[in-house]
Protein backbone atom coordinates (compact mmCIF):
# COMPACT_ATOMS: atom_id res chain seq x y z
CA UNK A 1 0.00 0.00 0.00
CA UNK A 2 0.96 3.46 -1.11
CA UNK A 3 0.23 7.43 -0.34
CA UNK A 4 -0.11 9.33 -3.80
CA UNK A 5 -2.26 12.79 -3.52
CA UNK A 6 -3.46 11.82 0.02
CA UNK A 7 -5.54 8.34 -1.30
CA UNK A 8 -4.45 5.12 -0.44
CA UNK A 9 -3.57 3.03 -3.49
CA UNK A 10 -2.43 -0.55 -3.43
CA UNK A 11 1.00 -1.59 -4.38
CA UNK A 12 1.40 -4.01 -7.34
CA UNK A 13 4.29 -7.12 -7.30
CA UNK A 14 5.23 -5.48 -10.94
CA UNK A 15 5.94 -2.12 -8.57
CA UNK A 16 7.86 -3.68 -6.38
CA UNK A 17 12.30 -4.32 -6.35
CA UNK A 18 14.08 -7.22 -4.53
CA UNK A 19 17.57 -6.38 -3.45
CA UNK A 20 19.66 -9.67 -3.67
CA UNK A 21 23.50 -9.25 -2.47
CA UNK A 22 25.96 -11.01 -3.86
CA UNK A 23 28.07 -13.38 -1.83
CA UNK A 24 31.45 -12.07 -1.38
CA UNK A 25 34.80 -13.82 -2.63
CA UNK A 26 36.31 -16.25 -0.79
CA UNK A 27 39.40 -15.40 1.12
CA UNK A 28 42.53 -17.72 1.97
CA UNK A 29 44.27 -16.76 5.24
CA UNK A 30 45.91 -19.70 6.44
CA UNK A 31 46.68 -23.20 5.11
CA UNK A 32 47.97 -26.30 6.94
CA UNK A 33 50.60 -27.95 7.05
CA UNK A 34 52.09 -25.42 3.48
CA UNK A 35 53.84 -28.92 2.73
CA UNK A 36 53.14 -32.62 1.56
CA UNK A 37 54.57 -35.98 -0.47
CA UNK A 38 54.64 -35.05 -3.98
CA UNK A 39 52.42 -38.07 -4.28
CA UNK A 40 49.58 -36.55 -3.07
CA UNK A 41 47.51 -37.79 -0.31
CA UNK A 42 48.12 -35.49 2.19
CA UNK A 43 45.47 -33.84 4.05
CA UNK A 44 45.03 -29.97 3.94
CA UNK A 45 43.25 -27.43 5.92
CA UNK A 46 42.18 -24.12 4.67
CA UNK A 47 40.97 -21.10 6.63
CA UNK A 48 39.86 -18.33 5.46
CA UNK A 49 35.74 -16.27 5.12
CA UNK A 50 33.32 -16.79 2.41
CA UNK A 51 33.60 -19.90 1.54
CA UNK A 52 30.01 -20.60 1.14
CA UNK A 53 29.13 -22.57 -2.06
CA UNK A 54 32.40 -23.86 -2.25
CA UNK A 55 32.65 -25.49 -5.67
CA UNK A 56 36.75 -26.98 -6.07
CA UNK A 57 40.33 -25.86 -4.33
CA UNK A 58 43.02 -26.34 -6.65
CA UNK A 59 46.48 -26.77 -6.13
CA UNK A 60 48.40 -25.06 -9.19
CA UNK A 61 45.33 -25.99 -11.22
CA UNK A 62 45.12 -29.72 -10.42
CA UNK A 63 41.92 -30.51 -8.08
CA UNK A 64 41.72 -31.37 -4.35
CA UNK A 65 39.66 -34.19 -3.77
CA UNK A 66 37.59 -35.30 -0.48
CA UNK A 67 36.75 -31.58 -0.05
CA UNK A 68 34.85 -30.83 3.35
CA UNK A 69 33.54 -27.45 4.38
CA UNK A 70 33.10 -26.48 7.92
CA UNK A 71 31.09 -23.55 8.08
CA UNK A 72 32.33 -20.46 5.76
CA UNK A 73 36.10 -19.96 7.32
CA UNK A 74 37.20 -23.93 7.66
CA UNK A 75 37.66 -27.00 4.95
CA UNK A 76 39.63 -29.78 4.38
CA UNK A 77 40.82 -31.15 1.28
CA UNK A 78 43.24 -33.58 0.38
CA UNK A 79 46.21 -33.07 -1.89
CA UNK A 80 46.67 -34.39 -5.76
CA UNK A 81 49.96 -35.28 -6.88
CA UNK A 82 52.16 -32.71 -7.61
CA UNK A 83 56.02 -31.67 -8.37
CA UNK A 84 58.80 -32.29 -6.05
CA UNK A 85 60.23 -29.26 -5.07
CA UNK A 86 57.37 -27.03 -6.88
CA UNK A 87 55.15 -24.42 -4.99
CA UNK A 88 51.69 -24.36 -5.99
CA UNK A 89 49.23 -21.82 -5.56
CA UNK A 90 46.19 -23.34 -3.32
CA UNK A 91 42.84 -21.11 -4.86
CA UNK A 92 39.20 -21.86 -3.02
CA UNK A 93 36.61 -21.22 -6.30
CA UNK A 94 33.20 -20.62 -4.44
CA UNK A 95 29.84 -18.62 -5.03
CA UNK A 96 31.34 -15.24 -4.82
CA UNK A 97 34.55 -16.11 -6.80
CA UNK A 98 37.86 -17.05 -6.47
CA UNK A 99 39.94 -16.54 -3.82
CA UNK A 100 43.87 -14.70 -3.30
CA UNK A 101 46.20 -18.04 -3.22
CA UNK A 102 48.16 -19.56 -0.53
CA UNK A 103 51.19 -21.34 -1.37
CA UNK A 104 52.20 -25.60 -1.03
CA UNK A 105 55.29 -26.92 -1.17
CA UNK A 106 55.62 -30.56 -2.73
CA UNK A 107 58.26 -31.92 -0.48
CA UNK A 108 58.86 -35.30 0.90
CA UNK A 109 61.08 -36.11 4.05
CA UNK A 110 64.77 -35.64 2.59
CA UNK A 111 66.80 -38.90 2.30
CA UNK A 112 70.76 -38.78 1.81
CA UNK A 113 72.07 -41.54 -0.33
CA UNK A 114 75.88 -40.68 -0.35
CA UNK A 115 78.67 -38.03 1.25
CA UNK A 116 81.64 -37.45 -0.45
CA UNK A 117 84.09 -36.75 0.75
CA UNK A 118 83.54 -38.73 4.15
CA UNK A 119 85.98 -37.41 5.91
CA UNK A 120 88.26 -34.65 6.16
CA UNK A 121 90.58 -32.30 8.83
CA UNK A 122 88.99 -31.39 11.84
CA UNK A 123 89.59 -27.83 11.19
CA UNK A 124 86.64 -27.70 9.13
CA UNK A 125 86.97 -25.65 5.55
CA UNK A 126 85.88 -28.97 3.44
CA UNK A 127 83.93 -28.78 0.31
CA UNK A 128 81.41 -31.94 0.35
CA UNK A 129 78.97 -33.12 -2.15
CA UNK A 130 75.89 -35.25 -0.51
CA UNK A 131 73.68 -36.91 -2.72
CA UNK A 132 70.28 -38.40 -1.78
CA UNK A 133 66.55 -36.81 -2.94
CA UNK A 134 63.97 -34.38 -1.82
CA UNK A 135 66.08 -31.68 -1.31
CA UNK A 136 63.33 -29.18 -2.09
CA UNK A 137 63.60 -26.30 0.66
CA UNK A 138 67.04 -27.26 2.49
CA UNK A 139 67.16 -25.12 5.60
CA UNK A 140 70.55 -26.33 6.69
CA UNK A 141 72.72 -29.45 7.16
CA UNK A 142 74.84 -29.90 10.46
CA UNK A 143 77.96 -31.91 11.59
CA UNK A 144 77.59 -33.31 14.75
CA UNK A 145 74.98 -30.47 15.56
CA UNK A 146 76.98 -27.94 13.66
CA UNK A 147 75.76 -26.18 11.11
CA UNK A 148 77.81 -26.01 7.45
CA UNK A 149 78.28 -22.91 5.41
CA UNK A 150 77.67 -22.23 2.09
CA UNK A 151 75.27 -24.42 1.29
CA UNK A 152 74.64 -24.93 -2.71
CA UNK A 153 71.40 -26.81 -3.43
CA UNK A 154 71.43 -28.52 -7.03
CA UNK A 155 67.92 -29.70 -8.10
CA UNK A 156 66.02 -32.29 -5.45
CA UNK A 157 69.12 -34.55 -5.15
CA UNK A 158 72.09 -33.10 -5.11
CA UNK A 159 73.89 -30.48 -2.65
CA UNK A 160 77.51 -28.54 -2.12
CA UNK A 161 78.29 -27.20 1.56
CA UNK A 162 81.44 -26.44 3.60
CA UNK A 163 82.05 -28.60 6.61
CA UNK A 164 82.63 -26.65 9.66
CA UNK A 165 84.99 -26.85 12.82
CA UNK A 166 84.84 -30.64 14.82
CA UNK A 167 86.66 -32.51 16.96
CA UNK A 168 89.58 -34.76 15.83
CA UNK A 169 88.92 -38.48 15.71
CA UNK A 170 85.01 -38.00 15.92
CA UNK A 171 82.80 -39.50 13.66
CA UNK A 172 79.70 -37.34 13.90
CA UNK A 173 76.34 -37.14 12.32
CA UNK A 174 75.80 -35.50 9.02
CA UNK A 175 71.34 -34.55 9.10
CA UNK A 176 69.62 -32.23 6.38
CA UNK A 177 66.62 -30.17 7.69
CA UNK A 178 64.55 -29.26 4.19
CA UNK A 179 60.68 -28.38 3.71
CA UNK A 180 59.53 -31.82 3.47
CA UNK A 181 61.36 -32.76 7.45
CA UNK A 182 64.56 -34.22 8.69
CA UNK A 183 66.45 -36.53 7.06
CA UNK A 184 68.65 -39.79 7.74
CA UNK A 185 71.88 -39.56 8.98
CA UNK A 186 75.39 -40.35 7.54
CA UNK A 187 78.73 -40.15 9.25
CA UNK A 188 81.55 -37.90 9.17
CA UNK A 189 85.15 -38.16 9.97
CA UNK A 190 86.77 -35.65 11.28
CA UNK A 191 90.81 -36.21 10.72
Amino acid sequence: MSVENGAFTAVRAADQYTYNQSPSPPHVSAISPTHGTWHGGTKVTVKGSNFAGVKSLTFGGKVGTHLAVSGTGTLTVTAPRGTEGKTMKVVVKAAGGTSNWAGYLYADTPHIASISPGTGSHKGGAKVTIKGRDFAGVKSVTFGGKAGTHLSVSGTGQLTVIVPKGTKGAKVKVVIKAAGGTSNTVRYLYT
